[in-house]
């Protein structure tokens, strides 16, 4: 009976199965589903807002196999993908101001392990190892004392813990701080569509949180072996890795006025070279708050 229930709600004849999936699919990718309540295709939830998009990605599901990565390739690869958020026209903002429609990219924030991963990322500093035992990431000393009970291995700031965040133990009655902050979900509970909060919490843990000062200080160091002593080229290569762009002219101007000056407060306590690389880590922590940097 287990058996028979499996290959209905799998046989191309049923539709509702491949709808739904892909419908999860477009909503990981653009922040919204075809159909906003991902879990509830029934009466009592939403309409799709483009129903003939849903039909013909469900049977372009099926018959690519039930293949995910065939169906991310395929959103990945539309022109509605590769528009830009910054677009806007007047006309567009009175019509559908909440982007139902898709006539330009929806601005929208990372996951929670998301902003973590590309942190590590920037830093070159992150772990790609695979697969294994879970890493258990360094829980400050004050949410230690207050809050950990249980089954918790305690463990410094480390290559060991700079894994994938995919790999992170998870406990129901502690969420890593940072997890948290970025609204990661209860692992008690089933969670079809996350929320996505702003908050001050969020800022505060991105300036003071010591994995994200140390990453910054990793980050200022791939930047000197990659671009050498030259500020200007210190600038631009953090650009690209953080932003994956080039600065314009105005934010070259504002970087190098925020280097001077940070040098100049540092010199007054460390060497000169350590007040050029403390400088450039203050740079590289900038662009790690940076609401570009942890929105896409």
């Amino acid at each position: 009976r287990r058996r028979a229930l499996a290959e209905w709600i799998a046989s191309p004849d049923n539709p509702l199965t491949a709808r739904v999936m892909v419908n999860r699919i477009w909503h990981w990718h653009f922040g919204r589903g075809i159909v906003a309540a991902p879990g509830n295709f029934g009466k009592m939830g939403a309409k799709p807002s483009h129903p003939e998009l849903l039909d013909w990605l469900a049977t372009e599901f099926i018959r690519q196999g039930w293949s995910v990565k065939q169906m991310s390739r395929l959103i990945m690869n539309s022109e509605t993908y590769k528009m830009t958020s910054d677009f806007s026209q007047a006309a567009n903002l009175e019509k559908d101001p909440a982007n139902i429609y898709l006539w330009r990219f929806p601005l929208r924030r990372l996951e929670a392990e998301a902003i973590r991963d590309v942190i590590l990322s920037a830093s070159g500093r992150i772990n790609l190892q695979a697969g294994g035992q879970p890493f258990f990431p360094a829980i400050p000393k004050s949410v230690r004392e207050s809050y950990l009970q249980g089954k918790w291995v305690m463990t410094a700031e480390e290559p060991s813990t700079w894994r994938r965040s995919v790999y992170a133990y998870w406990k129901r009655g502690l969420k890593y701080p940072m997890f948290e902050v970025h609204d990661q979900p209860d692992p008690n509970v089933t969670c079809e569509m996350r929320n996505t909060t702003t908050v001050p919490t969020q800022a505060l843990t991105l300036l003071n949180n010591e994995f994200v000062l140390i990453q910054a200080r990793h980050f200022a160091e791939r930047v000197v072996r990659e671009a050498g002593a030259d500020p200007a080229k210190q600038i631009r290569v953090l650009y690209q890795i953080a932003l994956a762009r080039n600065p314009s002219q105005k934010e070259m101007n504002q970087s190098l006025t925020f280097l001077r000056k940070q040098r100049v407060y540092h010199t007054r306590r460390a060497s000169r070279a350590d007040s050029r690389l403390s400088a450039l880590t203050d740079m590289a922590h900038v662009m790690l708050n940076a609401n570009e940097f942890v929105y896409i």
